[in-house]
């Protein structure tokens, strides 16, 4: 038994108001109220609240409830994207769509400009709340203006380039070039913000750029097809290049590369990771288990990743690869190169994920059922991290969650061929369990068959209707469809409390050895 596309935001962060609970309490805390201030045409807003024992610090509980508030903010923006990139790409227009999709290869990230906190302790209920906002209209006008500095700013580099090149110093050329691909990025980023909130972008120049930067580069090269090794060495090298004189203030972790702007994963990917992390480990960066980067985090320190995705590009396959700063998201370098299909043919390995069809369908099904977030928060992750994990044949995968508030747990993970497994339903969690990471009790061994699979938590304040399920081998098999799952979550109605829900998804990748 076994066990998207991501764009983060860099916050601007704003000084923490603390409102003591001798003042009057905010209208925001109220939901109805919250809901007229901040109307959802003109906002985006995240929200959270905790309660607190008497004689506890309320104020380590607020540093954490703005994190939280900002992050569900960000998240809203991180949902939309992938609901577009996977269902509503149809209904941009061709140069939209062009932009859309260069946009999802970047996970680098781009400025919410214009980000506001408050915050509010009420020492009587025991009951501290955070709110983050950030009116629609700044963050159009900064995206607007970054794609106006970033395309001045990249034409002027790719006439150094130029310039270089004609001079014969083809070294300084190549990596004047190269510095291009990270302004790319942040272009990328703001596109896709601005299509995120209904904003297309017309007359970007980002592709047209992107298109001179390789070219160019192609002309440097003379044309000449790398084998697939060269390729990894010189992303790498790339990478490196751009960092240059900067010393790295922590270690780097390796990453997830995906299939185009999905978030699944394949063999080719695999391969990929595995190069890439044996030439970073020959050109000197300090790697270290994504574990390491999880605890590093947690104590203060300063942890990088490397990934990025991969796209069809008709012959060739255009790998994107983004060292950035897990702290605050900064993008610290970009590069890009190409490797033939011709390679991958000849040694037998795929692109595209064994049950792509099938994955694809999933995700639409998610997309059409979705679940607004509620006041409770809930996290969830693997041995190996949560940003599309890769496991392989004979792999063991533990699974880690942690709430916010007490509440039952349902876990839920959709094989490589479809079939639906309830791992755990009405698992409770009580309140000294609270904001604590718990490992749920059972570790799976990856199987066939392989492919992309997703691995879902839903978290309520009361106990789960039941699903229709039969057991087979020891294992309950969920009969309903991702329609029907999500139908029951959605379903549940609270006739005493309010009740509140939430639910995350991880998708993750499954290969033979």
């Amino acid at each position: 038994m076994k066990p998207l596309f991501i764009f983060l935001f860099t916050i601007h962060f704003s000084l923490l108001t603390i409102h003591s609970s001798f003042s009057q309490e905010p209208e925001w805390v109220d939901p109805v109220y919250r809901t007229s201030l901040f109307p959802a045409a003109k906002f985006l807003v995240g929200f959270r609240s905790e309660s607190f024992a008497k004689g506890d610090d309320p104020e380590p509980i607020v540093s954490r409830l703005v994190k939280i508030a900002k992050t569900n903010l960000v998240e809203q923006i991180r949902v939309t994207i992938k609901s577009t990139a996977t269902f509503n790409l149809e209904n941009l227009n061709s140069e939209s769509l062009e932009h859309f999709r260069q946009a999802s290869t970047s996970q680098a990230e781009a400025s919410l400009t214009g980000l506001k906190t408050e915050t509010y302790v009420n020492k009587k209920k025991g009951e501290a709340y955070a709110i983050a906002w950030l009116n629609i209209s700044d963050l159009i006008s900064s995206c607007k203006a970054n794609l106006k500095d970033k395309e001045l700013r990249i034409s002027q580099q790719l006439k150094l380039a130029t310039d270089l090149a004609a001079s014969g110093d083809l070294a300084n050329a190549l990596s004047a070039y190269q510095e291009c691909y990270p302004m790319l990025r942040e272009m990328e980023n703001d596109i896709a913000l601005l299509i995120s909130i209904g904003k297309e972008q017309e007359g970007s120049q980002s592709t047209s750029l992107e298109f001179q930067v390789n070219a160019g580069i192609n002309n440097l090269r003379k044309g000449r097809v790398l084998s697939f090794d060269e390729v990894c060495y010189f992303l790498v090298d790339g990478l490196k290049q751009q960092i240059q004189g900067t010393t790295l203030d922590g270690f780097i972790t390796m990453g997830a590369f995906t299939y185009q702007e999905s978030s699944m994963g394949s063999r080719f990917a695999s391969r990929l990771q595995a190069t890439l992390e044996q030439k970073m480990t020959q050109a000197g960066f300090n790697l270290r288990s994504e574990e390491a980067g999880r605890q590093a985090l947690k104590e203060g320190a300063v942890v990088y990743i490397l990934s990025g995705t991969y796209w069809d590009e008709g012959q060739d396959l255009k790998i994107i690869a983004n060292i950035r700063r897990i702290n605050d998201g900064a993008n610290i370098s970009s590069m890009e190169e190409y490797v033939t299909k011709n390679w991958l043919e000849s040694n037998g390995i795929s692109f595209l994920p064994e049950n792509y069809l099938l994955a694809i369908a999933r995700q639409k099904e998610f997309i059409e059922t979705p679940v607004v977030n509620d006041d409770l928060d809930v996290s969830i992750w693997t041995n190996r991290g949560a940003d599309n994990p890769f496991f392989h044949d004979g792999d063991t995968m533990y699974i880690y969650m942690q709430v916010n508030k007490p509440c039952y747990v349902r876990l839920i993970y959709y094989l490589a061929d479809g079939i639906r497994t309830l791992l755990a339903d009405n698992f409770q969690i009580n309140t000294e369990n609270v904001n604590k990471a718990i490992r749920y009790r059972t570790p799976f061994v990856c199987a066939e068959p392989f492919g992309s699979e997703t691995l879902q938590i839903m978290a309520q304040t009361q106990p789960f209707q039941p699903l229709v399920t039969m057991n087979a081998d020891g294992y309950e098999i969920i009969s309903e469809d991702v329609g029907g799952i999500m139908e029951n979550f959605r379903g549940m109605k609270s006739t005493t409390s309010p009740l509140l829900k939430v639910e995350k998804r991880i998708d993750l990748t499954t290969v033979s050895r």
